[in-house]
């Protein structure tokens, strides 16, 4: 099957030598087309660095907590490991690709990125998130839908940005902050350059906090987190990016890109009342690191074809350590462990765009190696390191019709494909699990109805599915999961229902979707403090999302992002669906009472959510709040602004997982400067 592949793609790569579209997306983009980076998929949202700026926003969860239908988290997995994640229409990063200039971003082991936190944007053009209808050119596994970094690049001879900033609380300057892009052009050459440093050495809890009893050591007695600094809250982001590209003609282009993030960060302990449910682990980064190459590649020749290609080689490493408490100076007990990870993908993939007739084509076809290095050095483990290796591939083909003036439709197929090729078992002695290879087919059609130049109604119908990643499949989670090799691959019909419109540069949109999921992956309680990952049966997401921005009075406009989602485990008895709120908003105002002077006001606000599966104690709920915010710009000149902004503003406690309560009030004084 591999080789049916390689030669489709071969084949792909030989077409592609013909004709150009004149409305090919952008380098690194897979629908955003244009200079105003708007998107030609109805049911895909634009997020841009103006909107990045608006609200002062440094890390990715707090760009995408802006977009309806988005809801980041830590997760189950994510505070007691000081990890955030995202959910999209309810579904969760496993179930969502993340890509960076349509490169699959994800971590070979866990099959998502595992920490959005670690991502920040100062390199960033926009990020696309696709909602409904998700082309083919996004590879396999869009379950959800799918998010895309698109990355800068220069459009003049020389441009440059450069931010710094001190962040401070009721403890004082606890965080700096600083990033810079060159972005240079020469003829048809082009060169982008950039780099960006991130330190927090701690923040402060909200003035309400107050323990749940008093501080003890036993880790499995109560909580250890005091008023006042959380405990264990640095970290450390530093990131350089280069990328160079040419323009080889009307319509082709090529670039060369290459990445280096470095990451330390602490880990702040369960600090809410007793739990029987909760582990209590005492963890640490040590390090976080990701780095990697890419070529992305845009041929036109002649009119009517065009052809996308992208080749890539990411490497991911990381080091986890549990101690056995709060002094982090011993691991004795069974909870103690240093573990690694060095991870790394190749792959590629490419996408022919033709005009077929009346209709534009589609074929895409993507390729990736995944290879995990799991290292533990304590305790002894023979082997001390485990090989893992998956290859996957998929071919895919869409056509886009016109009908009549006002009429679209458009229908997708695809086929999915997984050998497992490797992954040794520790309990075996490092002997193979059970191998085994898995395809999933997908279907999507869209009709659009363009109601005028500017707006669009949509309805679209989709049937999708997701292989399972390596660490559901064969992780023992140290002792506290049975691994299941057999997993089925989840599945997924929705149907979505939108209206888009686009008004001057504001946009208005909204949507009724519902998707049906069959084989839904959880993990199931076997025996006292022991899980396996099974497929538990069917759910069923229904949501309302809108969304939109616009003038309300001279210098001042609003917008908002509002979703309501209701999930319902269909299966007897129910399984408890978690991560998400019912209720999601957001809420902005944009003032200009001077010419130089912008004031941006936004509230957050969620209502509550349950943050487990753990039925014993309903799913382990949180309460919902509202958070306030507000960011002060001053344009000192046409070269520098200086900005003031303050998040959490009312100083809420709140929390996204239970026992790891938000940051309290902080304040930011930023100075930014365009070239």
């Amino acid at each position: 099957m591999s080789r049916q592949i390689g030669w489709a793609i071969a084949v792909l790569c030989l077409a592609g030598a013909a004709y150009a579209d004149e409305e090919v997306p952008l380098l690194g983009a897979v629908t955003v087309t244009g200079t105003r980076l708007v998107s030609s998929e109805p049911s895909t949202t634009v997020v841009t660095t103006q909107d990045f700026e608006r609200f002062n926003e440094l890390r990715l969860t707090d760009a995408l907590s802006t977009v309806s239908g988005l809801t980041p988290t830590p997760g189950v997995r994510g505070s007691p490991r000081g990890e955030s994640r995202i959910y999209l229409r309810g579904f969760d990063g496993l179930q969502t690709p993340f890509l960076v200039d349509g490169v699959p971003f994800y971590v070979s082991w866990d099959g998502e990125p595992t920490d959005l936190d670690r991502f920040t944007l100062f390199d960033l053009a926009a990020v696309e998130v696709s909602k409904g209808y998700t082309p083919v050119a996004y590879g396999p596994g869009t379950l959800g839908g799918a998010i895309n970094l698109v990355t800068r690049r220069p459009t003049r001879d020389f441009e440059s940005n450069v931010a710094g900033s001190i962040i401070t609380d009721r403890g004082g300057v606890n965080g700096y902050q600083a990033d810079g892009n060159l972005g240079l052009r020469h003829g048809n050459f082009y060169a982008q350059l950039g780099a960006s440093f991130l330190r927090r050495d701690s923040w402060d809890l909200p003035s309400s906090f107050a323990p749940a009893g008093p501080a003890v050591f036993n880790p499995l007695q109560g909580n250890v987190q005091p008023s006042g600094e959380r405990l264990r809250s640095y970290s450390k982001d530093r990131k350089f990016s280069l990328k160079l590209g040419m323009e080889a003609g009307e319509g082709s282009e090529y670039a060369l890109a290459i990445y280096d993030q470095h990451a330390e960060k602490g880990v702040p302990p369960y600090a809410g009342p007793p739990n029987p449910n909760q582990r209590f682990n005492y963890f640490d980064w040590p390090y976080w690191n990701k780095r990697g190459i890419y070529f992305l590649g845009q041929t036109a020749i002649a009119p009517g074809i065009s052809l996308r290609t992208r080749l890539y080689y990411d490497k991911f490493g990381n080091s986890l350590y549990s101690y056995d408490n709060l002094t982090y100076s011993t691991m004795l007990t069974r909870r103690a462990f240093r573990s690694e990870y060095d991870d790394h993908s190749t792959g590629g993939s490419v996408v022919l765009d033709a005009k077929l007739g009346p209709g534009m084509l589609s074929l895409a076809g993507h390729l990736r190696n995944d290879y995990h290095k799991d290292i533990q050095t304590y305790p002894v483990r023979i082997p001390a390191t485990l090989y893992f290796q998956d290859r996957t591939w998929s071919a895919g083909a869409e056509y886009r019709l016109p009908l009549a003036e006002h009429y679209e439709v458009a229908g997708s197929i695809s086929r999915d494909s997984r050998k497992a090729i490797q992954a040794q078992d520790q309990n075996l002695a490092g002997a193979s699990f059970a191998l085994g290879d898995q395809s999933a087919t997908n279907f999507q059609g869209q009709v659009i109805w363009r109601v005028d130049s500017q707006s669009n109604v949509h309805l679209s119908a989709s049937r999708r599915g997701r292989f399972p990643s390596q660490f559901e499949r064969y992780s023992y989670r140290l002792g506290s999961a049975i691994p299941n090799p057999d997993l089925k691959l989840e599945r997924a019909t929705t149907f979505d229902l939108g209206y888009t419109a686009l008004l001057g540069e504001e946009r208005i949109e909204a949507s009724v979707f519902q998707s049906r999921l069959s084989d839904l992956i959880q993990g199931v309680t076997v025996s006292p403090g022991v899980i396996q990952n099974q497929n538990v049966g069917d759910a069923r997401y229904t949501g309302v999302e809108f969304g939109g921005s616009g003038p309300i009075a001279d210098r001042l406009r609003a917008g908002i992002n509002y979703t309501y989602l209701n999930r319902v485990s269909l299966t007897t008895p129910p399984h408890i669906l978690f991560g998400v709120p019912r209720h999601a908003a957001f809420v902005y105002l944009e003032w200009h009472p001077l010419e130089a002077l912008e004031i941006v006001p936004s509230a957050t606000v969620n209502s509550g959510r349950l943050t487990s599966d753990v039925a014993s104690a309903n799913g382990e709920p949180v309460g919902g709040f509202t958070t306030l915010d507000l960011r002060a710009s001053y344009r000192l000149s046409p070269v520098w602004r200086v900005e003031l902004a303050g998040r959490n503003l009312g100083d809420r406690l709140y929390q996204l997982d239970l026992g790891y309560p938000r940051e309290g009030r902080s304040v930011s004084f930023v100075v930014r400067g365009d070239f």
